[in-house]
């Protein structure tokens, strides 16, 4: 079976580090990109089962890259999450009216991470491809 895969799109190195070992350990296969632009290249030429994205980036922001996306057949269907540390200006009823499909804080729980992650792909009728978070829980 195909693992399921993340992108996580931030400028934070720490963010991707912390994330990426986390969600590796529960089985998932996860890509980085720094900035939106660089995402939504990886998200066209990968196709991956979920993106999370952090909405205030250099180059390109979270929201432009979310309505690119959006606004692109291929990857459309992408469920994109938003995950900020600015909760003031980006509370979660602005980030989903902003067309995200789930908003979650900075810095993140890592299983509120894995269940964020879990709810999308049951929104999208992917349950049964997402792994279980058990294993991850025992190394972070």
């Amino acid at each position: 079976m195909t693992p399921v895969t993340v992108l996580i799109v931030d400028d934070d190195a720490d963010h991707h580090a912390v994330c990426g070992v986390f969600l590796e350990h529960a089985g998932y296969r996860v890509l980085h990109a720094s900035d939106g632009a660089e995402g939504i290249r990886m998200a066209r030429a990968e196709r991956p089962d979920v993106v999370l994205m952090d909405v205030r980036m250099p180059k390109m922001d979270g929201v432009t890259a979310r309505r690119l996306l959006a606004g692109d057949p291929a990857t459309a269907r992408i469920p994109v999450a938003a995950v900020t540390a600015d909760v003031m200006v980006w509370p979660r009823e602005r980030a989903l009216a902003e067309g995200f499909d789930a908003h979650m804080d900075k810095p993140c729980s890592l299983l509120g991470m894995g269940r964020l992650i879990r709810r999308l792909l049951e929104r999208g009728g992917q349950s049964d491809i997402a792994p279980p978070l058990e294993m991850a829980v025992l190394v972070a």
